[in-house]
């Protein structure tokens, strides 16, 4: 990833979920304030940000067991199937247990993990399904999760990073 001057939180929730079946919907609202609206409109109307990286941020990443990959689609239509043109990425979670686990090393706060969107996104807003309000958030687990397997996630958030300038 590039390094940032500053970043700006887009859209959270603090969701506390815990997943344990083979697909999760998750709707993060946009901030309501007119640097969100102005990204937003720029989404629409440019082929790219280059000045910027919007970052999807998943957040407290506990559980125990060996978890399944965790693949990551945006603005999925109600009822359609995950498909590449929604995909942002995926989500391996070696070492949960231990990261979940309070230690001389880490406190037990988990994992965290990011996924640069910035150009799915830009292509997704011109879809007919886009909307200025919120971002859809599918999470579809790659193998059903193993028993005694535990994935929680407490926060999902989208930062709009401006990058340094490169010259």
């Amino acid at each position: 990833m590039a390094d940032y001057v500053s970043s700006r939180l887009i859209a959270a929730d603090n969701i506390d979920l815990s997943l344990s079946s083979d697909i999760h919907e998750i709707t993060l609202s946009y901030l309501p304030d007119s640097v969100t609206k102005t990204l937003l409109q720029e989404l629409a109307s440019k082929t790219s940000i280059e000045e910027y990286d919007l970052c999807l941020h998943f957040e407290k990443i506990t559980g125990k067991g060996v978890p399944p990959v965790i693949e990551v689609y945006l603005n999925l239509a109600e009822g359609e199937k995950p498909k590449q043109d929604n995909y942002a990425g995926a989500l391996g979670l070696y070492g949960i247990e231990t990261s979940s686990t309070a230690g001389l090393e880490h406190d037990d706060s988990g994992q965290h993990r990011i996924l640069e969107v910035s150009q799915l996104l830009s292509q997704l807003s011109k879809n007919p399904n886009w909307s200025d309000k919120g971002l859809k958030i599918t999470l579809t687990l790659g193998t059903t999760l193993p028993v005694g397997s535990v994935i929680e996630i407490g926060r999902v958030s989208l930062y709009l990073h401006k990058k340094a300038n490169q010259g």
